[in-house]
C-alpha cells in the first residue's frame, strides 16, 4: 500500500519559518542603519538649501543675507536692511533629531577650514552672502568655515 500524501512535513515548515525570522531581524537592523543615514543626509541637504537660497537672494535682492546658526538645529536668514535694521526671510529647523554637532577626535579639513566648535568660521562674528554672491565676514572679508 502506497501513502501518497502531499504537502510539507512540521520539520520543513519549521525550517522555513526559521529562515524567514532570520531574514527579517536582518532586515529590522540593515533598515535601522540606513534609517539614520537617511535623517544625516536629510540634515546636511537641508543645510545646503538654506546656503544656497541665502546666496539666491543676496544676489537677486542686492542685499547683504546674514545667516545665523542657532544651536541645536535652526538655520535662520536675516536680510540687511538700507540703511539699518534686519528683516528675517526663512528660519528652518533640521528634523530628524539631527543637530549641529562636532565629534572629538575628527581632524580639520585638509584646507583648515576649522573644527573648533559645532560652526567654524574662524574668527568671524557673523557671516554673509554679499550682493555679489561672496560669503563674507562682518567687515566684508571673505571667509571660510565648516558647519
Amino acid at each position: 500500500m502506497r501513502n501518497d500524501t502531499s504537502g510539507f512535513s512540521l520539520v520543513e515548515m519549521m525550517v522555513v519559518a526559521g529562515v524567514v525570522a532570520i531574514g527579517a531581524s536582518m532586515a529590522i537592523v540593515q533598515t535601522d542603519i540606513s534609517l539614520s543615514n537617511f535623517k544625516a543626509n536629510d540634515a546636511m541637504r537641508t543645510v545646503r538649501a538654506q546656503l544656497t537660497r541665502a546666496r539666491a537672494l543676496a544676489t537677486t535682492q542686492r542685499r547683504n543675507m546674514t545667516l545665523v546658526f542657532t544651536p541645536p538645529n535652526q538655520v535662520q536668514i536675516l536680510r540687511q536692511e538700507v540703511p539699518s535694521g534686519t528683516t528675517v526671510m526663512t528660519t528652518t529647523l533640521i528634523e530628524g533629531g539631527s543637530m549641529f554637532h562636532v565629534f572629538s577626535g575628527v581632524p580639520d579639513t585638509p584646507d583648515a577650514f576649522g573644527n573648533g566648535a559645532d560652526v567654524d568660521f574662524g574668527t568671524a562674528t557673523s557671516i554673509a552672502f554679499s550682493p555679489e554672491g561672496a560669503l563674507v565676514n562682518q567687515a566684508g572679508i571673505p571667509v571660510n568655515g565648516t558647519i
